[in-house]
């Protein structure tokens, strides 16, 4: 599994199980500078490659604070959350 901003920005997990849970930092240092947005890459158990995006970077830096990702067996979520005021 993979989750990215960018070709220089990603993080890379062998095998997550069922129910789970991993907590990674996503460095963005090298990011390109423009704006874009996050990817995940995955395959599931039965060999099906999925892939999605969402979110929102701008000028190369996140605007959030956390990212999560629940894979479901018909959709992906991803929620993301930014610093509370």
């Amino acid at each position: 599994m993979t989750f990215l901003s960018d070709g220089n920005t990603k993080l890379e997990f062998d095998k997550i199980e069922p129910n789970q849970t991993v907590e990674r930092f996503l460095d963005m240092t090298n990011n390109q500078k423009g704006d874009g947005a996050y990817g995940l890459i995955f395959e599931r158990e039965n060999g099906k490659k999925e892939q999605t995006v969402g979110g929102y970077y701008t000028n190369g830096g996140s605007l959030d604070r956390k990212v999560e990702c629940e894979i479901k067996n018909d959709t992906i979520l991803m929620k993301f959350s930014g610093i509370g005021y």
